[in-house]
C-alpha cells in the first residue's frame, strides 16, 4: 500500500514537471509567433537581428523562413550596389 502511494506521488510530481515545462515551451512559441507576425512583410535590413533571434523557434514556419531569406537577399543586393 505504501509503495503504491509513493509511486502515485512520484508519477504525479513527474507529470506536473512535464506539464509545466510544456506550458513554458508553448508560451515561448506563442510569443515568438507573435513577434514574427509583427514584422512579417517588413523586409527591411533593420529587422535582421530580430529574425536571427527568432530562428530557433520559427524553423518550422515557412512564411518566416521565406521572409528572412528575402531580407538576407536584399542585404546582399544592397551591399553589391555599394
Amino acid at each position: 500500500m505504501r509503495i503504491n502511494k509513493f509511486i502515485s506521488t512520484f508519477v504525479s510530481i513527474l507529470l506536473a514537471i512535464v506539464f509545466l515545462k510544456l506550458g513554458i515551451e508553448t508560451e515561448n512559441r506563442n510569443e515568438a509567433d507573435k513577434d514574427c507576425r509583427l514584422f512579417t512583410d517588413l523586409r527591411n535590413a533593420a529587422f535582421t537581428n530580430d529574425y536571427y533571434e527568432l530562428i530557433p523557434d520559427e524553423l518550422d514556419n515557412p512564411r518566416f523562413l521565406f521572409d528572412f531569406g528575402k531580407v538576407l537577399r536584399m542585404q546582399k543586393c544592397a551591399r553589391e550596389m555599394m
